[in-house]
């Protein structure tokens, strides 16, 4: 029973990960520009925030629940608007040539993992999914804690693999691609990240 719990996690964040968000955006972005290191970084980053999410869903932390669920258009907004932060940042960053793979200090790749941990985490909306799809995960309105921490491994898994999958195949291509294409890449990446904050709003008027 158990291990068909991690299974229904790893589907749930199969399915949660698949459209491409802010956060696997800058991981395929971070892959491009400076290697499997630091995008796997990145993607660790997400797939903790999302166990962290996860875990409340799946524990049914009714304090954070409710809040969320109460102030879900100032939760939106405030999420949304981090999301357009990000990209405008992205957008107006210098680009620059791939990265030797090994030239990343230890020190890198843990400020990735942390900070994207809090850029997962400052979108909430994405417990409320996780709310959604808990209860096909399980039948049981009270998940023990053993069976939630494997619902929460899986859907960490499920985003794990997906991401993972994208940054392997962007960075066997990457040292193909010439300069100029990697410049509208990372350009485009800004842009698409703004557009999904945008989108965020509209959906939220």
């Amino acid at each position: 029973m158990h291990i068909i719990l991690f299974f229904k996690g790893l589907i749930v964040g199969l399915i949660v990960s698949i459209p491409l968000g802010p956060m696997a955006i800058l991981s395929i972005r971070r892959t491009i520009s400076s290697g499997f290191l630091l995008g796997f970084a990145t993607s660790l980053g997400v797939a903790i925030g999302d166990f962290l999410y996860a875990f409340i869903a799946g524990s049914s932390v009714s304090f954070i629940v409710d809040q969320i669920q109460e102030h879900e258009k100032i939760v939106g907004f405030v999420g949304a608007s981090i999301i357009i932060i990000l990209g405008t940042f992205l957008l107006f960053s210098h680009s620059k040539m791939p990265a030797q793979e090994g030239t990343k200090k230890i020190s890198s790749l843990l400020k990735s993992i942390y900070t994207t941990i809090l850029l997962s985490l400052s979108n909430p909306v994405t417990l409320l999914a996780f709310i959604a799809l808990f209860s096909w995960v399980s039948a049981s309105p009270h998940n023990g804690i053993l069976d939630t921490v494997l619902i929460a491994a899986g859907v960490a898994s499920g985003a794990l693999i997906w991401l993972n999958v994208l940054n392997l195949f962007f960075y066997f291509i990457r040292k193909k691609l010439s300069p100029t294409i990697i410049n509208t890449i990372h350009k485009a990446s800004g842009i698409l990240i703004i557009l999904v904050g945008i989108l965020m709003i509209f959906n939220l008027l």
